[in-house]
């Protein structure tokens, strides 16, 4: 079947609209897809969020289906109804719960072409979501996975063969030469030494330890400010950790929340801190480096795929076990992807002073904090554009090989 024009239709499907790395890749790359061979529609299993409006404005397609429940049986033949009435082409699924749902209706509906996309859930699967992943492996044409270290998880921890397996890099939009937006957001001078992280306030970004790194920091230089975009079930947490620190009340600690232009907020900073426990890729270390701001950043999973240690940031190894994950967020894998073997081991997060001396290395070397910026955007501009991202994702929607 083939949509207005004899262009083929494509329903990407996606758990929900929050705030999210999978669901801003969507939101970004759309525009893009829209302009070219194939109309896109969008399925989303449950009530959406921050990024409905915005998708929305674009004009694409929104279908909404009606959940009722974690684990709600009729979820497939909604969306099997609705593939089948819309006279879709292509199914590309997002994440494990859209993998899984939208794979079974898919076939329910008899859709030519199937595509899974792995962007981070990997490693959290229980045996129960890995047995589901195996076992929908032979309905799947396509299973895209956006790291190397994606590729690993999924061969080694999931278990999945590798002939259907394609690593396809996120992409990123060009960051703009406008600066100046957090600073007067928060009042500070251009020479004010400003740090910060970006990212869903959750266990696996590491945010204790970066709490804990700074009075390390502010011991060496009490003028630093930091800034922490970003909302997520660990905010109670993460503010009682700061209490516990005695650091809660200080003026330059900045707790700015989800800020949907947090990607133009990033070029204000001096130094991007990524003390993740687990991270597939991060969005944000590419949005930084575009930016042409260097990064500190856990050695693990897809962080060195994005940093080049010594020459856009520098990479520093865990060594000491993460605290556990509280109630209501995202349970710590039992395995990540070492940054330096590239085998599996367990999540190990920063010591907290070696990420304040990292930090103060950089503040106290502005030349080279330039110099790792500059090189940062130029391999960033090569390796995660948002053309190469969505010439791959048409060339899997095609049946062909990556361009």
């Amino acid at each position: 079947m083939k949509g207005e024009g004899g262009k083929q239709r494509v329903l990407h499907v996606i758990a929900d609209l929050g705030a999210g790395g999978v669901q801003s890749s969507l939101a970004r790359s759309l525009p893009r897809l829209m302009a070219g061979p194939f109309e896109h529609e969008l399925c989303v299993l449950s009530a959406g969020g921050p990024y409905e409006a915005p998708i929305r404005a674009l004009g694409v397609p929104l279908h909404r289906l009606r959940r009722r429940g974690r684990f709600d049986p009729t979820l497939p033949a909604q969306a099997a109804r609705l593939m089948r009435e819309r006279k879709i082409d292509i199914v590309h699924t997002l994440a494990f719960t859209a993998n899984a749902w939208g794979r079974v209706a898919a076939r329910m509906a008899r859709v030519p072409r199937v595509i899974a996309h792995e962007r981070g859930t990997a490693w959290t699967e229980s045996a129960a979501m890995r047995l589901v992943d195996r076992l929908l492996y032979p309905t799947t044409d396509l299973w895209l996975a956006n790291s190397d270290a994606a590729l690993i998880v999924l061969r080694e921890r999931v278990g999945l063969p590798g002939a259907k397996l394609r690593r396809l890099y996120n992409g990123i939009p060009a960051a703009g030469d406008e600066r100046g937006a957090l600073r007067a957001l928060l009042g500070l001078r251009d020479e004010v030494p400003l740090v910060g992280a970006v990212g869903r306030l959750d266990t696996p970004k590491g945010y204790s330890t970066l709490l804990r790194a700074l009075p390390a920091l502010w011991a060496a230089r009490p003028d630093t400010h930091v800034a922490i975009i970003g909302d997520g079930p660990l905010r109670p947490a993460l503010h009682a950790e700061a209490a516990r620190l005695g650091i809660a009340a200080d003026e330059r600690l900045h707790w700015l929340g989800f800020r949907a232009d947090a990607p133009a907020l990033v070029a204000d900073l001096d130094l991007l801190l990524h003390p993740a426990l687990r991270e597939a890729l991060g969005n944000v270390l590419i949005e930084a480096a575009l930016a042409g701001v260097a990064a500190i950043a856990s050695d693990v999973d897809g962080c060195p795929e994005v940093v080049s240690d010594g020459e856009t940031g520098l990479l520093l190894r865990g060594t000491l076990p993460p605290d556990p994950a509280p109630r209501g967020s995202t349970p710590l894998p039992a395995l990540v992807v070492d940054g330096a073997t590239r085998t599996l081991r367990p999540p190990l997060a920063l010591e907290p002073s070696a990420l304040a001396a990292a930090a103060l290395t950089l503040l106290d070397d502005p030349a080279r904090r330039a110099a790792m910026g500059a090189a940062a955007r130029r391999r960033a501009a090569a390796r995660f554009s948002m053309a190469q991202y969505v010439a791959g994702l048409e060339a899997a929607y095609a049946g062909g090989e990556a361009p």
